[in-house]
Formats: structure tokens, C-alpha cells, sequence
């Protein structure tokens, strides 16, 4: 019976006949629980789980290892075509560069890259050696990334709301303006609190100040953006 309980679902329909007929039975029926249903189960599943981890370990591990090599050997074929040296150090010249990404383009798993985009992260790479080339095919390959615009099209007709806002850098000038804000809406809380503890009322105008500050905080979020 308990075989049958531990191979299938019906656990409870094997256990109420026994437990019913010979309420000692429960004591063996309360061991088996333990061993069969706790014990040999989470061994069971740990030992599965071991296993799936450690093959998908080993699955990702090789992966990476092909992933680099095949990074490094493009390095490899690359810094022939137009060999030069930096720091000792052979590197992609910037119009290889630019032809291996046009190149990359046309594979149908790889996303295209504008030239202009291709051109600005060689910019920002600077020198490109065998590290900062294995960093960019990383980056190109997973396309979490994107250009946009420094600044806002409207920045240049609030120059002096910017200023407030970002500078000086350690404390801008806006974000005293809202800690000083915030404080006093502390102090509103508080009061609030305070008076519906006591009376379980408040003025009118505390909504009209709640919805101020409401109004205050989504102003700040607009300014920043």
C-alpha cells in the first residue's frame, strides 16, 4: 500500500483505510510521509537540478569560449588588411572598421548598423586593439544601444531653466529649491496626521496644499526631462 502511495497520486486514498481500521498505522503512515515525501523527493529534485545546472554551466561556458575565439580571430584577419601598430599593439584601422560593420549588416541575424553610428562608436573606442574590439563585437552583437541627442531640441530656448536645474554639478541649485519644498510638505503630513488622529478631521485648504505639492512634483518631473 505504501509503495502504491509513494508511485502515484493517491496518497490519501491509500492512507484513510488503514488509519481508519488501525489508528496506530498513522505513526507508520507519519515515517513513511517524512522519508518518502520530504526526504527522498528533495533528493530526488536536487539531484535533477545538480545536474541541469552543471550541463547548462558547461553549455554556457563553451559557448563564451567559441564566442571569443571567433571574436578574436576576426581581430586576427582585420588587423591585416591595414596593419598598424599602437603602444606595440597591433589595431583596426577606422575605414576597416567601417567595412566590417557594412559587411556585418548584410547577415540575416545580424541587425543593421548606420555608418554614422558605426563611426561615432569607433570615435568613442578610440584605439581599437584586440580588448576594446572584443568589448564592440559584444556590443554590436546584443544592439543595447542607441543614439540620441545630447541635449533637448528645446534646450537652447531655456539656457537659463537648464543652468538651475544641472548646475552646479554636486548640488543644483532646483534640487534645493524642491528639498526646501519637500519640507515643508513634511510639515503638512504631520499636521494632517496630527489632526486626524485627534479629531479625525482636517481644514479644506489641506486638500487644496495637497494638491499644489501634486502639481509642484509633476513640474519638477517635466523640468527634468
Amino acid at each position: 500500500t505504501m509503495f502504491v502511495a509513494g508511485v502515484t497520486d493517491e496518497w490519501i486514498d491509500c492512507f484513510l483505510p488503514s488509519f481508519t481500521v488501525y489508528r496506530a498505522s498513522g505513526i507508520l503512515w507519519f515515517i513513511f510521509l517524512v522519508l518518502a515525501q520530504v526526504l527522498f523527493k528533495n533528493l530526488v529534485l536536487d539531484t535533477l537540478l545538480a545536474a541541469y545546472f552543471k550541463g547548462s554551466e558547461a553549455e554556457t561556458k563553451q559557448e563564451a569560449e567559441t564566442q571569443a575565439a571567433g571574436i578574436f580571430h576576426a581581430f586576427d584577419t582585420l588587423s591585416l588588411v591595414n596593419p598598424s601598430l599602437t603602444d606595440n599593439r597591433r589595431s583596426i584601422s577606422k575605414d576597416v572598421f567601417l567595412d566590417f560593420t557594412t559587411t556585418l549588416a548584410t547577415s540575416p541575424r545580424m541587425k543593421p548598423l548606420p555608418a554614422n553610428m558605426a563611426s561615432m562608436l569607433y570615435d568613442h573606442v578610440g584605439c581599437m586593439t584586440a580588448e576594446k574590439f572584443c568589448e564592440v563585437a559584444v556590443l554590436i552583437q546584443s544592439r543595447r544601444f542607441w543614439v540620441t541627442m545630447r541635449d533637448s531640441r528645446l534646450a537652447p530656448r531655456f539656457k537659463s531653466l537648464q543652468k538651475l536645474v544641472w548646475e552646479p554639478e554636486e548640488a543644483p541649485a532646483f534640487d534645493s529649491i524642491m528639498n526646501k519644498i519637500l519640507l515643508v510638505n513634511l510639515v503638512l503630513v504631520v499636521v494632517e496626521s496630527g489632526l486626524n488622529l485627534k479629531y479625525n478631521w482636517e481644514p479644506d485648504w489641506m486638500d487644496y496644499l495637497e494638491m499644489c505639492f501634486s502639481v509642484v512634483y509633476l513640474g519638477e518631473v517635466a523640468v527634468k526631462l
